[in-house]
C-alpha cells in the first residue's frame, strides 16, 4: 500500500504504477523534493540502465521507493505526456513516433505508449497526433 511509504505528492501516482504531472525539463532533484515519504522510506529516480538520474527526468525513468532498510518497496514508471521517445523534450521525433503509431507502422511500448496517449483515452489516434502537432507549433499545450 502506497500510504506506508509515500505520504503525498504534487505529482500523480496512478493505479498502473505510473507517475505523471511532471513538467518537461524537470530535474530529478525537484521531482524527489515534491514527494513525501514516511516510516524512513526514501526515493531515487533511476534511468533505464539502473543508474541514478541526476539531471532532466524523461519518460521511461522510474521512481524507486526504498524502505528504511534499503530494500525496494515499489517502483513507478515516469510518464511525460508527449515525450514518446524518452529524451525529455517534446519535438519532431515524438511527433513522428505518434504518426507512425496512428498509421500502424510502429507502436511504442510501456511508458512510451502511455506518453503517446496525450489525451489519455486509451488509444493512440488522430487526437493525439493533432495535440502534439499543436504543441510543437506553439498553438496548443500538452497538459501533464
Amino acid at each position: 500500500e502506497i500510504a506506508q511509504c509515500l505520504v503525498g505528492s504534487e505529482m500523480c501516482i496512478r493505479d498502473r504504477k505510473i507517475m505523471t504531472k511532471i513538467g518537461v525539463g524537470s530535474q530529478a532533484s525537484s521531482v524527489l523534493d515534491n514527494v513525501s515519504y514516511s516510516n524512513g522510506c526514501y526515493g531515487k529516480i533511476l534511468k533505464n540502465d539502473g543508474s541514478e538520474r541526476g539531471d532532466t527526468v524523461v519518460t521511461g525513468d522510474k521512481l524507486v521507493v526504498y524502505k528504511a532498510d534499503g530494500s525496494v518497496y515499489d517502483e513507478y514508471s515516469i510518464v511525460i505526456y508527449g515525450d514518446v521517445n524518452g529524451d525529455g523534450v517534446i519535438d519532431l521525433y515524438d511527433f513522428v513516433a505518434i504518426k507512425r503509431a496512428v498509421l500502424g507502422i510502429g507502436q511504442p511500448q510501456g511508458s512510451y505508449k502511455e506518453a503517446a496517449d496525450i489525451n489519455r483515452d486509451g488509444v493512440i489516434d488522430l487526437y493525439d497526433f493533432v495535440a502534439i502537432k499543436r504543441h510543437i507549433l506553439n498553438i496548443g499545450y500538452i497538459q501533464q
